[in-house]
């Protein structure tokens, strides 16, 4: 019987601890003198030209990722998603948290493109034709 009690303790312990350093992290709130402006901020910049050199009229984007930060042990996060419309042939997102990222351009030619980018911080700029 006390060998159950202490398999089931260990089993909360290791199950709630990364939900109680959450709690913790999130009700805190960020330290004193932490300006959001600080955080390091990745820009995506894609530019999209067809194999006869045309740019494409525009379309639609997503992206899917988990932003890397210091999290507590056994915390994934939450995958965070984008989405929005761009014109012509150049597709620009600003202030992206460095991740690895999955991204879908929709064409609105009907034309579709999926890729994986390792976002850093600053610029990432890649060239695609579709």
């Amino acid at each position: 019987m006390a060998h159950r009690r202490r398999i089931l303790l260990a089993l909360a312990v290791f199950f709630l601890f990364p939900a109680v350093l959450m709690f913790y992290a999130v009700s805190s709130g960020p330290p004193p003198g932490l300006d959001e402006s600080a955080r390091p901020k990745a820009r995506l910049l894609l530019h999209c030209t067809r194999a006869d050199g045309s740019a494409p009229a525009g379309g639609t984007y997503s992206i899917v990722g988990r932003p890397r930060q210091a999290l507590p042990i056994g915390f994934l996060g939450e995958a965070l998603r984008w989405e929005g419309s761009f014109e012509g042939g150049e597709l620009s997102v600003d202030a992206l948290p460095p991740m690895r990222a999955e991204i879908v351009v929709r064409f609105e030619s009907g034309e579709r493109m999926e890729l994986v980018q390792e976002l850093e911080e600053g610029l990432n700029e890649r060239n695609l034709k579709p």
